[in-house]
């Protein structure tokens, strides 16, 4: 059977669940979900060509397979790594348009620095709690607002 075929109702319960969302304007490479096929039969190859027949050509699912009943792609998730992208002047390649920081040239700016950057920046590194930056709601039992930062 093939994924357009399924009856509306069973193509509208397959609920997809990822490991985290990404905010308005953030490109997700590598982004992990799961859900609950109704057809057990369908060999994971010929699901994955459906499903990205029907997606639009901006969004892909380059891996698919089974995983076993406890799998939860957004609890079970173990690190996100986050890339950061700025053009500091120059010509501004056609591909990092809407993926990157763009400071256009300019001869009464000065350039970036970059040691001075990674050194605010390694002030984040360590264990810490983002409280302030989130849109955390106490109400919820389990949330957490402390993270780690590996490396930047």
């Amino acid at each position: 059977m093939k994924i357009g075929n399924l009856p509306a109702d069973e193509r509208a319960a397959l609920a997809l669940v990822g490991a985290g969302r990404t905010d308005a304007g953030v490109h997700a490479n590598g982004q992990v979900a799961h859900f609950t096929f109704p057809q057990t039969a369908m060999p994971t190859n010929i699901l994955q060509k459906g499903i990205n027949a029907l997606l639009p050509t901006t969004v892909r699912i380059r891996n698919l397979s089974e995983v076993d009943d406890t799998f939860h792609a957004r609890y079970g998730a173990r690190r996100k790594t986050y890339t950061y992208l700025i053009v500091d002047g120059g010509i501004l390649p056609p591909h990092y348009a809407n993926r990157a920081y763009y400071r256009r040239p300019s001869s009464k700016r000065m350039s970036l620095n970059l040691d001075r950057l990674t050194e605010a920046a390694s002030t984040l590194v360590g264990t810490h709690d983002f409280a302030s930056l989130s849109n955390f709601d106490p109400q919820k039992a389990g949330q957490s607002t402390v993270r780690t930062v590996d490396r930047v």
